[in-house]
C-alpha cells in the first residue's frame, strides 16, 4: 500500500475515532452538545443522528480502511457509502442552518469532513486505477 491509498487509509482510521470520540463528548456534555443543536430545534434532532453516524461513518471508515489497506475489490464500493453518508448529513446542516440561521460550526465541520472524504476517496480511486494499468507493483 503506497501513496494515495495510505493517505485514505490514514484518514479513515482517523475519521473512524474522531466520530466515536465527538458523539462520546456529545452524549455526555450538554454544555458542548448545545453548541451544535440549531435554533429551534431540541437535542433529540442531533441525537437522532448517532446510530448512523456510528454505523456508517465510524464502523464504515473501520471497514473501507481494512479494505484499501489490504486492496480490496469491495472498498472503493464502500468508502462511496462512506461519502454518501457524509454529504446526506452535510446537505442536511446546509438546509438546518439556512432555515435557522444558526449552526454555522457544526455546517462548517460537516462540510470540512464530506471535501476531506472526497479527497481521500479520489486519492484511493487513483491509486486503484495506477494498479490496474500496472504503475505501481
Amino acid at each position: 500500500m503506497r501513496g494515495g491509498s495510505r493517505i485514505a487509509v490514514l484518514y479513515l482510521w482517523f475519521q473512524a475515532a474522531a466520530v466515536a470520540a465527538w458523539w462520546v463528548l456529545l452524549l455526555a456534555l450538554p454544555g458542548f452538545r448545545a453548541r451544535f443543536v440549531f435554533a429551534g430545534c431540541g437535542d433529540d434532532a442531533l441525537l437522532a443522528f448517532a446510530g448512523a453516524d456510528l454505523a456508517l461513518v465510524a464502523c464504515g471508515s473501520i471497514a473501507v480502511a481494512h479494505g484499501l489497506a489490504r486492496e480490496r475489490q469491495w472498498a472503493l464500493y464502500a468508502f462511496s457509502l462512506v461519502l454518501g453518508a457524509t454529504c446526506y448529513a452535510t446537505l442536511y446542516c446546509v438546509g438546518a442552518a439556512w432555515l435557522t440561521d444558526s449552526g454555522g460550526l457544526g455546517t462548517a465541520l460537516m462540510l470540512l469532513c464530506t471535501a476531506a472524504n472526497a479527497v481521500a476517496y479520489h486519492l484511493a480511486r487513483r491509486h486503484r486505477r495506477a494498479r490496474k494499468a500496472g504503475a505501481i507493483a
